[in-house]
C-alpha cells in the first residue's frame, strides 16, 4: 500500500545503506519460493483436516482461468458457526515478499508446528511480552488451541501469484500484476481513473481484475469480523479511511483499544490511513470492506520499513517533516496525473477524531499529563525526534541532488534502483526476518484474542447499535434497561426526599417540611407512570385480542359450511323432489 512513485513528496523509501541487495542476494535460507508456500498449504491441510482446509477459489465472473488459494484454519471439531472470522490477505504487491512469509509462519503456529519459530532468538522476547500482556493461559499452543475454538482464520497467502514469482526471479521492484494493475486500487470505494503508466493504476474500472473479484467473493461468503490487508514498506497500523483525511465515523467504539493492543508489538504509526500515512489512497480493499461490507475491524498493516521507518522510536515517517514544512498535504503531478487533492494538514500534535496517536511525541505528551515524565524530558524527546527526522530527509535526498527541494518540502520522486528494492520492502538479513515475523505473528494472534474475548453475540447487540454503552449485567433487553433506569430514578428521588425531610426537620436546610413530606408521599403512594414510548413499544392485550377473535370466527364459519350446508341441501331435495328430477 505504502510506497509508490506517485507519492506527492516522492518520499519513496530510500533509506537503505551499505551494499545494495540484489535479487540474487535474497536470503533464501529464510525466505520461501511461491511453490514452497503454496505446497505447504496444500499438503499440510490434507494431513490436518481437523484444523485446516484448503480450497482453490475460481474467478466468480468466469472471465479468466485464475484461481486463488484459500486456507481456513480453526478447530473444526467445534465447527465454524458462531465463531469470529478473520480474513488475511498477503502478497498483494509482488515485491512485498515478507507479507506472505508472515502468514506462512502464522499457519505453522496455528497448526502446532511452532518448534522452529520458537527456537529463534527473537522468540524469547515474544514469550516475555505475551506473559506481561496476559495473553492466554499456559504455553503458546495452549493459547492457540483456545483461540481456534472461538476464531476462524481465512488466509489468502499470495494474491498476486505471478507477480511474486517475477520478484523471486529478480524483478524486485514490481508492484502491480502482469496486466499492469495495482490490486489495492482496484476496489469499488472511491475508485479513480489513472494513467496506464502510473504505478497506482487501478485498472479500467473497479473489479476489473480476477484477483480482486475472488477476494471480494471470499469476503462476501463469510461473516467477516476483521479484515487484515498485509503490506510492507514502512511500519504502520491503519484503519479507515484510506481515501479521506478522516477517521471512519462508524468504526467500532473500541477500535482505539484494539490499535493500542496491537501497537504493543509494532510500536509504530497507527490511526486512520488518510491522516497517518500522509497521503490518500483510492479504491483500496480496506475502505471497501469498511463501507460496503461493514466489516467491524478493517485493518491495513505495514510490516516492515528499512531502518525502522514508521517506528515511533524513529519519529514516525519523514513525510511528517516535509508536510509540516509545507503546511498541507499536496500531490505532485506524476505522468500528468494529480491523484491527491489539496487539503489542510492536520498537525501531528492534535488527536484526530479520537484516533490513536500516530507519533511518539503525542505519546510523550500523554505521559506528561499523567506525570510519568517531566516537561523537560518531553522537550528533550521532541528535539531528538526533530533532529532524527531532519537527518533522515538529508540522507534521502543527498544523493539525488534534491537538497533544495527537500528544504522546501516539495521533493520530486526519485526512482529506486532495482538492486535496492528488495531491502526497501523486505528484511534483508535472517535476524531481521525472524524479528519481523515473530512480531507480526504475535500481532495477529493478539487481534484474534481480542475478538475471542469480545464476540459478536456479547457485544450488547453490536455495542447497542454502535457507539452506545453496552447493556449492564442482568439486562437482556433495552426494555428491561429502561424499566430499571426508571426504578433507579424513583429510588434516587425517594432518597432525596427523605434526606430533605431529615434536613428540614433538623432546621439545617432551606426546604420546608411540608414540601418534602408531599414529595415523599407522592413517590410512595402514587406509582410512576410508564413512559409513553415504552407503552407504545410494549405489546398490549388489545393487540392480541383482535387477531384471535378474527381467527376463531373464520374457523367457526368454515366448520359450519362443511357440516350444515350439506344437510340443508339434502332436506331441500326431500321436501321438493320434483325440482331435482333429471
Amino acid at each position: 500500500m505504502v510506497t509508490r512513485s506517485s507519492l506527492y513528496f516522492g518520499l519513496v523509501i530510500l533509506i537503505t545503506s551499505g551494499s545494495p541487495i540484489a535479487a540474487a542476494d535474497i536470503p533464501w535460507q529464510a525466505y520461501h519460493k511461491t511453490s514452497q508456500i503454496l505446497g505447504l498449504f496444500k499438503s499440510a491441510s490434507a494431513h490436518t483436516t481437523n484444523l485446516a482446509r484448503y480450497q482453490d477459489i475460481p474467478d466468480p465472473d468466469h472471465n479468466s482461468e485464475l484461481s486463488l488459494p484459500l486456507i481456513t484454519v480453526t478447530d473444526f471439531k467445534t465447527g465454524e458457526t458462531g465463531k469470529e472470522v478473520i480474513l488475511l490477505i498477503a502478497g498483494e504487491h509482488a515485491r512485498e515478499l515478507i507479507t506472505s512469509e508472515i502468514v506462512y509462519w502464522l499457519y505453522q503456529v496455528l497448526t502446532g508446528k511452532d518448534a522452529e519459530l520458537l527456537s529463534w532468538p527473537a522468540a524469547a522476547s515474544f514469550a516475555s511480552q505475551r506473559k506481561q500482556m496476559g495473553l492466554g493461559a499456559g504455553n503458546l499452543q495452549d493459547w492457540v488451541q483456545d483461540l481456534l475454538k472461538k476464531v476462524v482464520f481465512k488466509i489468502v497467502p499470495i494474491e498476486n501469484i505471478e507477480g511474486r514469482k517475477a520478484a523471486e526471479e529478480g524483478d524486485t521492484c514490481l508492484r502491480r500484476t502482469f496486466s499492469g494493475v495495482d490490486l489495492n486500487r482496484n476496489w469499488g470505494t472511491e475508485w479513480k481513473q489513472q494513467a496506464l503508466d502510473d504505478e497506482d493504476y487501478g485498472g479500467p474500472h473497479p473489479f476489473s481484475e480476477p484477483e480482486s473479484r475472488i477476494v471480494k467473493l471470499i469476503a462476501e461468503s463469510s461473516p467477516i469480523r476483521s479484515f487484515v490487508n498485509i503490506h510492507s514498506g514502512e511500519y504502520a497500523l491503519y484503519v479507515p479511511w484510506d481515501s479521506h483525511p478522516d477517521l471512519g465515523s462508524s468504526l467500532m467504539a473500541d477500535t482505539h483499544v484494539v490499535l493500542e493492543q496491537l501497537n504493543v508489538w509494532c510500536q509504530c504509526m497507527h490511526g486512520a490511513g488518510g491522516i497517518v500515512a500522509g497521503y490518500l489512497a483510492y479504491g483500496t480493499s480496506m475502505d471497501y470492506m469498511y463501507e460496503r461490507l461493514h466489516v467491524p475491524y478493517p485493518l491495513t498493516i505495514e510490516v516492515y520499513g528499512p531502518k525502522g521507518l514508521g517506528k515511533l522510536s524513529t519519529g514516525g515517517h519523514p513525510r511528517h517533516l516535509a508536510q509540516a514544512q509545507q503546511g498541507r498535504l499536496e500531490s505532485q503531478p506524476q505522468n500528468g496525473v494529480n491523484d491527491v487533492p489539496h487539503m489542510q494538514q492536520q498537525q501531528d500534535s492534535e488527536p484526530v477524531d479520537g484516533s490513536s496517536h500516530n507519533h511518539e511525541e503525542l505519546h510523550s505528551q500523554d505521559q506528561v499529563k499523567q506525570g510519568t515524565i517531566s516537561q523537560d524530558q518531553l522537550s528533550q524527546v521532541q528535539r531528538s525526534q526533530e533532529q532524527h527526522s531532519q537527518q533522515q530527509v538529508k540522507e534521502q535526498f543527498s544523493d539525488g541532488g534534491l537538497k533544495g527541494k527537500a528544504a522546501e518540502g516539495q521533493a520530486q520522486a526519485v526512482p529506486i534502483r532495482k538492486a535496492d528494492c528488495f531491502a526497501t520492502f523486505n528484511p534483508p538479513t535472517v535476524q531481521e526476518y525472524q524479528e519481523v515475523v515473530i512480531s507480526w505473528v504475535a500481532t495477529l494472534l493478539t487481534l484474534a484474542d481480542h475478538l475471542a474475548a469480545h464476540p459478536t453475540a456479547s457485544h450488547a447487540a453490536m455495542d447497542a447499535e454502535q457507539h452506545q454503552q453496552p447493556l449492564p449485567k442482568g439486562v437482556t433487553h433495552k426494555m428491561d434497561l429502561a424499566k430499571r433506569i426508571g426504578s433507579d430514578e424513583e429510588q434516587q428521588l425517594l432518597r432525596t426526599a427523605k434526606d430533605d425531610l431529615n434536613i428540614s426537620s433538623s432546621g439545617r436546610g432551606e426546604h420546608s417540611t411540608d414540601a418534602a413530606t408531599m414529595m415523599l408521599d407522592t413517590l410512595q403512594h402514587h406509582p410512576r407512570e410508564e413512559p409513553r414510548e415504552l407503552l407504545e413499544a410494549s405489546p398490549t392485550q388489545s393487540s392480541y385480542v383482535y387477531p384471535f377473535v378474527l381467527i376463531v370466527g373464520c374457523v367457526m364459519v368454515l366448520a359450519w359450511r362443511k357440516s350444515a350446508l350439506p344437510r340443508f341441501s339434502w332436506n331441500r331435495r326431500r321436501l321438493y323432489p320434483s325440482r331435482y328430477e333429471v
